[in-house]
């Protein structure tokens, strides 16, 4: 669960902290077909990396028995649009959101 906790804020961590930056990755990501191609790379890094977390917390009994790849998809997804409204919309503090995604999905997954 650690490992998943640790890595909930690094998808978070795609998105740049100061707010004039994250305009600029907001309008690049929806305009450069390169750079989506490197956030769908990410994504997929980031998913691939949960289900191996997610498999590890099954076998241990801290995860519900759950089909890994929903339930990493789950977890990148609420983070990318927690990220997408209270940082890139909102201007939340990144620590902030990044905590609202980990108690969320730690407990989503806990069952």
């Amino acid at each position: 669960m650690a490992r998943i906790e640790l890595g909930i804020p690094r998808v978070d961590g795609l998105v740049p902290r100061a707010p004039q930056a994250r305009s600029t990755w907001c309008s690049s990501q929806r305009t450069e077909e390169r750079f989506a191609i490197v956030v769908r790379q990410n994504r997929e890094v980031a998913i691939s990396d949960a289900v191996r977390h997610i498999k590890d917390g099954i076998v241990e009994g801290r995860i519900a028995d759950q089909d890994p790849e929903v339930l990493a998809e789950a977890v990148v997804g609420v983070t990318e649009r927690l990220a997408q409204t209270y940082l890139l919309e909102r201007d939340d503090p990144v620590d902030q959101v990044a905590d609202a995604a980990v108690a969320f999905c730690l407990r989503g997954l806990m069952g």
